[in-house]
């Protein structure tokens, strides 16, 4: 069941998405932190301490989701013409530093030496067992939003959830061993949970550092972006597509497309409106198209046909595009882009040219990178 389903129009659910989840997880992580603060101190056990400061970081934590959807909400303005979006990896970044600094606290208070007391009763383990069946809840609660809306802060309260329901099963399960075997488990259950905080903080903080300094486009988005350019009539190829995401409601992109360069400007023109109206209608993105003339016949096919022999030999996964032929004072130059990875871009170079210095020695192959994700 979608618990999101009735709500309205995108930008308006995801504000009351992100409110919901925001007091929700608030309320919800402060009552199960002061819970596990009176349990822990009831029963001795560090490792149920340990827990109720991961649920105070937590309470935190949808305090910062609240903060994060507020800004992030607000529309474009003269200095940021591409909105606020941002601003909820921003705080997601800060949530995952928290996190980090917690886990270590809490560890370091599993595995430094204290006072040995043990009062643990079955009752309790019932209680311990109910506060991670709330957990769990909670862990779905925010799942469920971040399928609605697409929220980094929410994938990241979303995987802090589940690795507190891991880490409180770790607990519970070492404090009933302790209680049936009185083998004293609690200071490893500790930091057993400690690690499962840190590892979560590390995952946040990459996620959205990676999105931060700019991932390649989703793969389904750039193939869907690609099929709509090429089903247009008079495109004959496309590369360089290349994806900017502020946000889940801001998205631009820019794609080089080949058109036959005997046609005229004003037919180029009509068909490139086409296609950016359609992107716009169909895949809500901006995309602005960058026209690359090429001359068809057999000259060219020819060409195309010795490239690709010689990238096959040199390396199947090379790819190239803007093959064309520059007439020059010394005859037609050959011209085309290679795309290799970066390090190993002048290498590769020499060798594709090797291959086909024979038949076009005038050759001028110039290097580009891969901006889209592949598959």
């Amino acid at each position: 069941m979608n618990l999101w389903h009735f709500l309205p129009n995108p930008e308006e659910n995801r504000k009351r998405v992100g409110r919901l989840s925001g007091i929700a997880g608030l309320f919800v992580n402060l009552g199960l932190a002061g819970f596990k603060a009176w349990l822990g101190l009831a029963s001795g056990a560090k490792s149920v301490l340990a827990d109720a400061v991961n649920n105070l970081s937590d309470a935190l934590s949808s305090l910062l989701t609240l903060v994060g959807f507020h800004l992030s909400s607000r529309p474009a303005d003269d200095e940021h013409p591409f909105g606020h979006s941002r601003f909820e990896q921003l705080l997601s970044l800060v949530v995952g530093g928290l996190i980090v600094y917690l886990g270590v606290k809490t560890l370091l208070s599993s595995v430094l030496p204290g006072e040995e007391s043990f009062h643990f009763s079955w009752g309790q383990a019932g209680l311990l067992f109910l506060s991670v069946a709330v957990k769990f809840g909670l862990y779905l609660f925010y799942l469920q939003g971040d399928r609605a809306v697409s929220s980094a802060i929410l994938r990241a309260g979303a995987a802090d959830s589940l690795s507190d329901v891991v880490g409180t099963m770790s607990v519970l399960l070492s404090l009933v061993a302790q209680k049936i075997f009185g083998i004293r488990l609690d200071n490893i259950a500790g930091a057993v949970v400690s690690l499962f905080i840190l590892k979560t903080g590390y995952e946040v903080i990459k996620d959205n550092v990676s999105s931060l300094l700019g991932q390649s486009a989703d793969k389904e988005l750039t193939q869907k972006v690609i099929r709509l350019v090429e089903s247009h009539e008079g495109i004959l190829g496309t590369h360089d597509l290349i994806i900017h995401q502020y946000g889940p409601f801001q998205r631009y992109a820019t794609i080089d497309c080949e058109m036959d360069a005997r046609q005229t400007l004003e037919k180029a023109h009509a068909i490139v409106d086409r296609i950016e109206r359609s992107a716009q209608r169909d895949l809500d993105v901006q995309l602005k198209v960058h026209i690359d003339p090429i001359l068809p016949g057999i000259k060219r096919e020819n060409a195309i046909h010795a490239v690709e022999e010689a990238l096959a030999a040199v390396d199947p996964k090379l790819s190239y595009h803007d093959l064309q032929f520059i007439r020059n004072i010394k005859g037609d130059t050959l011209t085309f882009d290679l795309v290799v990875p970066e390090e190993e871009g002048e290498r590769l170079k020499a060798l594709v040219e090797e291959k086909l210095k024979k038949d076009y020695p005038l050759i001028d192959i110039r290097l580009d990178n891969q901006f889209t994700s592949q598959g």
